[in-house]
């Protein structure tokens, strides 16, 4: 399910200044998905107190920004944008950011900045034909689990997006870049 790629890590010194950056998001307003998707996601599931964004950024750092966009250009491509993904558990306890499809994209290009715990997994199911113009969740009883996997931090990695899939066991923050054609 999960495809890793031959591209080189994002240098240290620019991930630590993405992970800054993203952590500055979280507590700005307008950071959290609307009501309507976090309502539908807390009548099926117990363990759910997230905040989820995608966000543009620019990083404060004009020479860093500069390198990573640099980087996102030799190995991306001018037509990609990157931007941030990030899953804020809210709670003590671990979380489940649900299982879904990604109706913006087909395909998942991926690189996990921090996990958001120890022993976070994605796992992916089968189920009823996904609605690509609709964000969706599902219940587990009307989807079966393919596999489960725990995705390596600081690897650039791929996925079928339209596979119905959920991230288990959050702890915490979990940050992550991914690369959208623009």
């Amino acid at each position: 399910m999960i495809e890793y790629l031959n591209i080189p890590a994002i240098p240290k010194d620019i991930e630590m200044a993405l992970i800054d950056c993203a952590l500055s998001l979280i507590d700005r307003e307008g950071y959290a998905t609307g009501p309507s998707i976090i309502d539908e996601m807390t009548s099926h599931y117990k363990n759910i107190s997230l905040r989820r964004t995608f966000r543009h950024f620019k990083l404060q750092d004009t020479l860093i920004e500069s390198r990573f966009r640099e980087f996102i250009l030799s190995h991306f491509g001018k037509e990609k944008e990157p931007l941030f993904i990030i899953i804020n558990n809210t709670q003590d306890e671990p979380a489940i950011f649900p299982p879904h499809n990604d109706y913006a994209r087909i395909i998942a290009l991926n690189y996990i900045l921090v996990a958001g715990g120890d022993n976070v997994t994605t796992s992916f199911y089968t189920g009823p034909e996904v609605d690509r113009l609709n964000n969706r969740f599902y219940t587990l009883d009307e989807i079966q689990l393919i596999s489960r996997v725990r995705i390596d931090v600081g690897r650039w990695h791929t996925f079928n997006a339209q596979c119905i899939h959920s991230v288990e066991n959050l702890l915490n923050t979990r940050i992550l870049v991914a690369i959208i054609k623009s």
